[in-house]
């Protein structure tokens, strides 16, 4: 966590060797974690956007695992393109999860227990504690996640949570459901419970990160209000103010 509480401060920037405001904080294999002022995150980002395109417009090459031709991705140490589809890290990684096959209505009543009485609040909890479990190569539970209205759900706990039109309150739908009772997942689900808020602050320095890499000069927006100003587009409009003649019944 503490090096994500650098980001914001005035420190050594470990690309350009420059005391500047810490934009972004990543971590490397073989560097370990890396501060970025704005201007270097933006390289980064860039470097990392064009290599993308280079290998999503690439011709397919025959994969040797899965015997077929298919888009190769991965780079080897002496930075040349091995026999290596998308797929196969997939695959690679799938297989090395450890499935603890949880019950979601039991998580749900774990943090009800911990004082969250609404639902959107329990949903937001139960996501941040499956992604950490993920971070851990375990899955707390089988089914997936859906996004409504930019929030993740799993839609067994909706439909527990409605009856008709009305919505349920987690005291009647968790009234008879058991907590977790494996060491891990409680763990797990209490540290994310305390640590709720800074995975918030994560998220909130991730979009504000975004926003200053793509926000526009002020100079080019300027520049474009003046290029597409209504005396320029539409000569009439200026004669007609000129004159004194309301402009604002017009259509444009």
């Amino acid at each position: 966590m503490k090096h994500f509480q650098e980001i914001g401060k005035t420190l050594l920037c470990d690309e350009c060797k420059q005391e500047k405001i810490i934009r972004a904080v990543a971590f490397n294999t073989k560097r370990g974690w890396v501060r970025f002022c704005l201007e270097c995150a933006w390289l980064t980002f860039n470097e990392n956007l064009e290599e993308t395109k280079k290998i999503t417009f690439s011709q397919e090459e025959f994969c040797q695992k899965h015997n077929q031709f298919k888009k190769i991705w991965k780079k080897g140490e002496n930075g040349v393109y091995e026999p290596h589809c998308f797929g196969c890290d997939g695959e690679e990684w799938e297989k090395s999860l450890e499935h603890l096959n949880s019950n979601p209505l039991k998580i749900a009543r774990f943090f009800y227990q911990k004082g969250v009485d609404t639902w959107a609040f329990i949903q937001r909890l139960i996501y941040l504690a499956y992604i950490q479990a993920l971070h851990q190569k375990k899955v707390l539970f089988k089914e997936k996640f859906e996004r409504w209205e930019n929030s993740p759900i799993l839609i067994s706990l909706y439909e527990k949570s409605t009856e008709g039109i009305y919505t349920l309150s987690p005291a009647t739908v968790l009234k008879d459901i058991q907590e977790p009772t494996e060491p891990f997942i409680r763990n797990l689900l209490n540290n994310v419970y305390q640590n709720y808020e800074s995975y918030e602050d994560k998220e909130r320095i991730f979009n504000t990160i975004l926003n200053e890499l793509f926000q526009p000069e002020p100079e080019k927006e300027e520049e474009i209000i003046s290029e597409i100003s209504l005396e320029k587009t539409y000569p009439w409009v200026k004669q007609k103010q000129e004159r004194g003649e309301n402009i604002h019944n017009y259509a444009f």
